[in-house]
């Protein structure tokens, strides 16, 4: 009976130590994942925030990009109708620039040429030609001259305007339409420098305007694509955070029933090991019984058992065997804090406001 329980014990022992063994791996394999799983949540949460952060300030940013365009957009269209309507009233201006200045040229050599054999009406006609320049260009004031000179020398020929001026009325005409040539040149002149400036000007504006619109195009086009890519960060931290959760849940729980599985192991051993240390106890006790009715015993058999006795006792208040105790403690603790928390929980799910207030008064 003593070699079959201290085979046992042997026995039993190199079995607990092996599998000890394992539940030390298993348990440092599991807890590693569950933290594993626990640092992936967090910085997938982590992460989360800061995309639907930066999704609300993109959202936030965006309608007054696209705004501040369409007004930008809009003053340039303005910018150019006005400047369309510019060149439309230079080229007319040009035009009639352009056709007085050939008209006083003809004027001119009509003048040099043809003065002293012409009929009278010749002039006039002329002369109306010349009001209907110069009113379209706003100079009358600077035809007048000519066109008194005209109307006083041919109210002096009755002849029904045939008559030879002379040569002071000729004179007087010629620098009279020099003059007014030279008026209308100038100011032909002034007209262009006009156009190119406002040319200049509006070219500049427009460039001014079509940088910023080209900027505004840039920072809508990014914040849509940092729109896009936050939806897409939400989604993956999202399926991140899942799948962490699972882990844990799933490591949490093979963690749990393989800590159950070892804790009963490991009290299954202690308590047969306490069991057989009473069968020593009792078969100390039958020897005991038997000596006092045979006054004799072997003395091999009585020190065997007292040797495996004491070698039992001993390993009992080992710090090998103390282990195992603490063990079971520590997994009876974590067990019994895990049914309270459950139990907690259970509670609070059947009445949240009842747990509210009893967890107010410090009763868990």
């Amino acid at each position: 009976m003593l070699n079959n329980l201290v085979n046992s014990q042997a026995k039993h022992k190199e079995i607990h130590a092996k599998m000890m063994g394992q539940c030390k791996e298993e348990s440092n394999f599991r807890k590693a994942e569950i933290k594993a799983a626990k640092i992936a949540r967090n910085r997938a949460v982590k992460h989360l925030a800061q995309c639907k952060a930066s999704l609300t300030n993109a959202q936030k940013e965006l309608p007054g990009l696209v705004s501040t365009k369409r007004s930008y957009k809009k003053e340039l269209a303005r910018a150019e109708k006005a400047r369309e309507v510019e060149r439309v009233k230079y080229t007319k201006r040009r035009q009639e620039f352009n056709e007085a200045l050939v008209f006083l040229g003809q004027f001119i050599a009509f003048v040099h040429q043809k003065l002293k054999l012409y009929k009278g009406a010749s002039l006039v006609t002329l002369s109306e030609e010349l009001l209907k320049h110069s009113n379209k260009l706003n100079i009358l004031t600077h035809a007048a001259p000519i066109l008194v000179s005209i109307a006083m020398e041919a109210t002096a020929n009755t002849d029904k305007y045939d008559f030879v001026p002379n040569q002071k009325l000729k004179q007087r005409l010629v620098d009279l339409l020099n003059q007014l040539h030279l008026r209308i040149k100038s100011d032909n002149e002034s007209n262009e420098k006009d156009e190119r400036r406002a040319a200049q000007i509006f070219a500049a504006y427009k460039k001014r305007l079509s940088k910023v619109i080209n900027t505004l195009s840039a920072n809508i086009k990014r914040v849509k694509k940092q729109i896009a890519d936050m939806k897409r960060c939400i989604d993956k931290e999202g399926g991140i955070i899942a799948k962490s959760l699972a882990k844990l849940v799933r490591n949490g729980n093979l963690f749990k029933n393989a800590m159950k599985m070892c804790s009963s192991f490991n009290h299954e051993f202690i308590e047969a090991t306490y069991n057989r240390l009473n069968e020593i106890k009792t078969m100390h006790q039958i020897l005991e019984i038997v000596a006092r009715r045979f006054k004799d015993l072997p003395r091999d058999l009585v020190q065997y058992l007292e040797d495996v006795k004491n070698g039992w006792k001993r390993y009992v208040n080992s710090t090998e065997f103390h282990k195992f105790l603490e063990y079971q403690r520590k997994q009876y603790l974590i067990n019994k804090r895990g049914a309270l928390l459950a139990k907690l929980n259970a509670d609070k799910a059947k009445n949240p406001l009842a747990a509210h207030i009893k967890g107010a008064h410090g009763i868990y």
